[in-house]
Order: C-alpha cells, then sequence, then structure tokens
C-alpha cells in the first residue's frame, strides 16, 4: 500500500509504506485522473480514500468474482440450451431438480471419465454443469423449481460415517495408493 494522507496532487511525491495494491494503480499516477480518483489525504481501510463509488461499489456482491472462462462455458451450455428450447424456458415451465441434477451429473462423469465437450456441440461439459446449476439457482429464485430431491440426508450421514473408514483405513494401510512396486521400500 501506499501511504498518500501527504498528498498534495499530480506530480507529488508519495510516501511508500507497503505494497502497492495493483488493482487501482499507484496512488496519484496518470490513471487517477482518468478514473476520476481524488485523494483527499485521508485514508481508509486500503491505504486510500478516493472516489466515493469505490467505497460503496467494494461494499456490494462482488461480481466480478466467477472467472471469464467459466461465464464464457456456462454462457455457450445456455445458448444451447436456448437454441434446443427456447430462452428462458425454465422460467415459463417448471423445473423439476431432479432432472437437472441428473442432466449435472452426466457432465461431470463425462468430464471426470476425460471427456472435455459434448462430441456432437463441442461445447464443454463444465460449461454445461455451471448451465444446470444456473438454471436450478434462477428457477429456484423465480418460483418455478419443483423440489422433487430426496430429502432424507441418507447421503450426507454416509458420507459422515465413510470419513471415519477412510481414517481407518489411513491408520492401517497410509495413504500411499500407488502399485506395491512403485513404493519406496
Amino acid at each position: 500500500m501506499v501511504d498518500i494522507s501527504t498528498y498534495k496532487g499530480p506530480g507529488t511525491e508519495l510516501k511508500a509504506v507497503g505494497e502497492v495494491d495493483m488493482r487501482y494503480g499507484d496512488p496519484g499516477d496518470e490513471n487517477d485522473a482518468k478514473l476520476g480518483r481524488v485523494f483527499t489525504g485521508e485514508q481508509d481501510a486500503k491505504g486510500f480514500k478516493g472516489n466515493p463509488k469505490d467505497t460503496i461499489g467494494a461494499s456490494k456482491t462482488p461480481l466480478s468474482q466467477l472467472p471469464e472462462v467459466a461465464i464464457l462455458h456456462g454462457s455457450l451450455g445456455m445458448y444451447e440450451g436456448s437454441l434446443k428450447y427456447g430462452f428462458r424456458n425454465y422460467r415459463k415451465y417448471p423445473v423439476k431438480a431432479s432432472v437437472y441434477v441428473d442432466a449435472i451429473l452426466r457432465h461431470i462423469l463425462d468430464y471426470s471419465d476425460g471427456i472435455d465437450a459434448d462430441e456432437k456441440t463441442t461445447v464443454k461439459h463444465l460449461g454445461s454443469v455451471i448451465a444446470g446449476c444456473a438454471i436450478l439457482l434462477d428457477a429456484e429464485a423465480h418460483g418455478t423449481l419443483v423440489d422433487d430431491r430426496d430429502k432424507s440426508r441418507i447421503a450426507a450421514d454416509e458420507f459422515e460415517k465413510a470419513m471415519s473408514v477412510v481414517a481407518r483405513l489411513h491408520e492401517l494401510h497410509g495413504t500411499d495408493t500407488r502399485l506395491l512396486e512403485d513404493r519406496d521400500g
């Protein structure tokens, strides 16, 4: 970060007190004028106080956190669905959770089996997973989700039991899963 408490305007020397937060560039550089940042001499938690929009914006949902490549491939999955079934059909018609969970699992299994994309459409399986999850979230938000999930928690309970079995197996045999001939000693 940079101490800007002595900032007096463009061309003024700034006293460095640590790393510069490169998301904003160097306080007082030529980008500040372009971006409309004005430094008041007060510091906030990041070491400077500038455009009030920066402070307000920082308190809102950080929509930029989903990587662009995920947005791209999720959008391709959504576009495929639009072409096949109609744009945002999941808002007009009920969405059965189990149908989308099954489709998501099929795409996950294909990906897990080394298949990156659908052979016919070339849409990446992980993009289709993102699209399926997006539809479930959207249907839930819009009240079109038919929640036919099994809510018995049996799977969650069984996963918990399985953790103790895994721990016991590690105690007995260690964690090396290589072939015996490939292990040291």
